[in-house]
């Protein structure tokens, strides 16, 4: 993976929360490409990629959304967890598709962001998914965060 510019670097290293949201006002091209390299990275650990996850979901650039989808397989549960929630708020058809492809992930707490934010979405074939999931869902409080 390329060097990463020094202040996401950084910020990934970081436990201040106020250093991420600093670099996601910042909006600067040169950090959102790092961003999108430690997503696209197999030799990034799951915390810094859960940490760009959250930024990405916060920068709002739909371009993240193709790089977000082709990593999820390789990604770890609280990661997978994070990218659901990237994606909802990144709204466009890849990322509905990519949300609705996670229903069926064997993590009950994937599935539980799916069904949230396939509730928050409010389209139709969300709509559609979510009854489908509430009937064969196994999971007594995840069928009842679906309702």
């Amino acid at each position: 993976m390329k060097k990463l510019y020094l202040h996401v670097e950084a910020v990934l290293q970081s436990e201040y929360e106020y250093l991420m949201e600093e670099l996601i006002g910042n909006k600067n091209k040169q950090e959102f490409d790092d961003l999108i390299a430690v997503v696209d990275s197999d030799s990034m650990p799951s915390d810094d990629k859960a940490k760009v996850l959250y930024a990405l979901a916060r920068w709002c650039d739909k371009t993240a959304v193709p790089v977000i989808a082709k990593a999820l397989t390789d990604l770890s549960e609280v990661c997978r967890v994070s990218a659901v929630d990237a994606l909802s708020r990144l709204e466009s058809k890849q990322s509905l598709e990519t949300i609705m492809a996670l229903s069926k992930d064997e993590s009950t707490y994937v599935r539980k962001f799916v069904a949230q934010s396939l509730v928050k979405l409010k389209k139709a074939e969300a709509s559609t998914l979510l009854k489908s999931m509430k009937a064969k869902e196994k999971v007594d409080f995840l069928r009842q965060a679906i309702e």
